[in-house]
């Protein structure tokens, strides 16, 4: 009788080990796929914001320092809320670090969109050519980043 009890004891104690790593990969399964659901809307506001840096690039050399100005401060406005809603974000562990480095190349760039609307609204074309060398290598970054994160995630 003890004989059977030790070994039920011991089936038991092994069923529950197996439950209880079956349900953390569940959990850790639908943490990854919550942030992946939260995460998506902010990739596609990122890739967006992309594309409206890009085209104010393209577009620079046919305006006004004033127009730069406000085109760009809203653009550096426009990626730090960005920053903000990816930094809200919970992320599971093995994301954390990932979102973290987008969130610090996101902020970068935010940097040098103000610092080229600055530097067009004091007329200063040296300042705006260096603020835009460090966008275009941030943005690689940026870029970079998002698509290891969004990769991970199985997104675009």
């Amino acid at each position: 009788m003890t004989v059977r009890l030790a070994r039920r004891s011991t089936m038991v104690a092994m069923l529950v080990l197996v439950l209880g790593a079956t349900l953390q990969t569940s959990v850790s399964s639908a943490r990854s796929s919550g942030f992946k659901q939260r995460f998506a809307p902010v990739n596609a506001a990122i890739r967006a914001d992309g594309n409206a840096v890009g085209a104010a690039l393209q577009a620079a050399s046919k305006q006004t320092d004033a127009q730069l100005a406000i085109a760009f401060a809203s653009l550096a406005t426009r990626t730090a809320n960005l920053t903000t809603r990816l930094d809200n974000l919970a992320a599971p562990a093995k994301y954390a670090p990932a979102k973290r480095r987008l969130t610090s190349a996101l902020l970068a760039g935010a940097k040098d969109l103000l610092a080229i609307a600055k530097a067009a609204q004091a007329h200063d074309a040296n300042a705006a050519r260096t603020a835009t060398t460090r966008l275009v290598a941030d943005s690689a970054r940026i870029r970079s980043t998002r698509l290891a994160l969004a990769g991970k995630l199985g997104l675009p």
